[in-house]
């Protein structure tokens, strides 16, 4: 077993003598700095590659390419004004929801408090308005199970 691990070790080595020479050879047309440069730029670009395979391997080809696109498709001033469009008329209809299903905001502690049964049906009717729009297909923060007896 050693003698053939000896034989890969001395054919690995040849190998790496003869890679290291040919490189010498070609890089003794450059200066110092130059080579210092050929390293980094080349190390930053096999880590690039690296990461970039890495990565393609994990989220497959269409996610970077996709995030790419969309990206540099938003700094178009064109692209730019439909999205704060799109966002605007987001922000126009989700304040009618709120308007529409939120009761008249509290914005100061009353100064006398509230029965028990009085929190308790305006806890109720919370959670029955809060149940229709829920079976109608929206959601509510206040809903935290898919089960009727949650709420």
């Amino acid at each position: 077993m050693e003698q053939i691990f000896q034989e890969y070790y001395l054919l690995a080595r040849d190998y790496v003598d003869q890679g290291r020479d040919k490189l010498n050879e070609v890089l003794q047309q450059y200066d110092p700095s130059q080579i210092v440069l050929i390293s980094v730029v080349s190390y930053i670009l096999i880590k690039f590659a690296l990461d970039t395979l890495c990565f393609i391997r994990k989220e497959g080809i269409i996610t970077p390419v996709t995030t790419t696109v969309f990206y540099y498709a938003k700094k178009i001033p064109y692209v730019q004004t439909h999205i704060n469009g799109e966002f605007e008329k987001f922000r126009k209809e989700f304040r009618g929801l709120l308007n529409k299903t939120t009761d008249t905001p509290t914005r100061e502690m009353p100064q006398k408090g509230e029965s028990a049964q009085k929190i308790h049906d305006i806890i109720t009717k919370w959670s029955d308005r809060d149940s229709k729009i829920w079976r109608g297909g929206k959601i509510s923060g206040a809903i935290y199970a898919a089960e009727d007896d949650a709420h």
